[in-house]
C-alpha cells in the first residue's frame, strides 16, 4: 500500500481566513442622519419679537376674562380657554423662539412696549405741566392718548407726578409696573416680582424669570 503524500495533506488545508481590516469597517457604517438645522438668531428673535406683542393682547384678554369671572358674568374656566387661545395661536403662526436669544425678546418686548408708552405719556404731561408753569399755551394734541396727557399734566397731582426729574421716574416705575400687570400673561412673571425696587403691591407672586 502506497504511503500518503504528507505534501498533498498540506495543500488539502483550507487557508486561514484574513482578518477584518477595522477601517473597512469604520467606512461601512452608516452615516448619521444630519441634525435638523437650528432656528437661527435673526429668526428666533422676530419670532420673539411677535410673541411679545401677541403676549400683551393675551395679557389683557386673561385679566378680563379673570375679572368677568370675578363678576361671575362668564363661567369659570374661560381664562384657560383665553390661554389656550393665544398659545395656539402662537404656534400656529410659528411665534415660537427657541433660542435664548428670541425668549430675552420676547419677555422685552412684553415689558418695554407698555413701559415706553407710559414713560411717553408721562413725558407730555410734565411738557404741558411746565408750560402751566411758566404761563405759555401748550396743547393740540390730536389723539386721546396725547389729550389725556396733557390733561392730567395741567392738574396739580400731575404736576407734583412730573414736576421734577425724581418725580418723574417714580411715576414711571409705578406707572410701567400697573402697565406690566395689565399686559402680563399668567404664564409670564412681571416687573415687580422680577425687580425688588418696584412696590410691593404690584408683586403678583409669579418669580420664574421666562426664557432663563
Amino acid at each position: 500500500m502506497a504511503e500518503e503524500n504528507p505534501f498533498i495533506a498540506l495543500l488539502a488545508t483550507e487557508e486561514p481566513e484574513e482578518e477584518e481590516n477595522p477601517f473597512m469597517a469604520l467606512l461601512a457604517t452608516e452615516e448619521p442622519e444630519e441634525e435638523e438645522d437650528e432656528q437661527g438668531v435673526i429668526e428666533s428673535i422676530a419670532r420673539g419679537g411677535g410673541a411679545g406683542l401677541v403676549d400683551i393682547f393675551k395679557g389683557i384678554s386673561e385679566l378680563g376674562a379673570a375679572g368677568l369671572e370675578y363678576g361671575d358674568l362668564i363661567e369659570d374656566g374661560n381664562q384657560q380657554k383665553v390661554t389656550q387661545f393665544f398659545d395656539q395661536f402662537k404656534e400656529s403662526a410659528g411665534l415660537m423662539p427657541e433660542r435664548t436669544a428670541g425668549k430675552i425678546t420676547q419677555t422685552i418686548v412684553n415689558y418695554g412696549a407698555p413701559g415706553l408708552g407710559v414713560f411717553s405719556w408721562l413725558s407730555k404731561a410734565r411738557r404741558a405741566g411746565q408750560a402751566v408753569k411758566k404761563g405759555e399755551d401748550f396743547g393740540g394734541a390730536r389723539s386721546l392718548f396725547g389729550k389725556s396727557a396733557e390733561a392730567f399734566g395741567r392738574t396739580k397731582v400731575g404736576r407734583a407726578a412730573t414736576g421734577t426729574r425724581t418725580a418723574l421716574a417714580g411715576s414711571t416705575a409705578l406707572g410701567t409696573g400697573v402697565a406690566d400687570i395689565l399686559v402680563s400673561p399668567s404664564d409670564m412673571t412681571t416687573l415687580a416680582d422680577s425687580w425688588d425696587a418696584m412696590p410691593d403691591f404690584l408683586r403678583t407672586g409669579r418669580r420664574r424669570w421666562v426664557g432663563w
